[in-house]
C-alpha cells in the first residue's frame, strides 16, 4: 500500500507547494466566521433593527472615531473581550478605523 502525504493540519496543499513545507499556516478564514458567530449568539444584549437605525442617524452615518462615511457597526467593547450587543455598545464607523480598532480593549481615540 502506498503511502500517502496529508499537508499539516490547518494547510492547504497549495500553500505546501507554494511555500513549502515550513511557512506558517494561513488565516482559516471560515473558522474564524464560525467563532465570530458563537460569540454574537452568546453575547448578553439584543439591538433589534430599529435601535441600530437610530444609533446610526444619532452618529449622522459617520464613523464615531474619524466622523467619515461610515459603512460598518463596531462594537466598541469587542465581543472577544466581553462586549455585549447592546446598541450602547455599537456605534457606526469606517472600514479603515474598524480595522485599526480591532480586538482592543480598552481603545483610546488619537487626539
Amino acid at each position: 500500500m502506498a503511502r500517502v502525504w496529508v499537508p499539516p493540519h490547518g494547510r492547504d496543499l497549495l500553500a505546501v507547494l507554494v511555500l513549502g513545507p515550513s511557512a506558517p499556516a494561513g488565516r482559516d478564514r471560515e473558522a474564524e466566521e464560525r467563532a465570530r458567530l458563537l460569540r454574537v449568539q452568546a453575547a448578553p444584549g439584543h439591538a433589534t433593527p430599529e435601535q441600530l437605525a437610530a444609533r446610526w442617524a444619532y452618529y449622522g452615518g459617520r464613523c464615531w472615531m474619524c466622523r467619515g462615511p461610515a459603512r460598518v457597526f463596531d462594537h466598541v467593547k469587542p465581543l472577544s473581550r466581553g462586549g455585549c450587543n447592546w446598541p450602547s455598545n455599537q456605534r457606526p464607523a469606517c472600514w479603515a478605523c474598524n480595522g485599526r480598532k480591532g480586538r482592543r480593549w480598552p481603545f483610546r481615540l488619537e487626539a
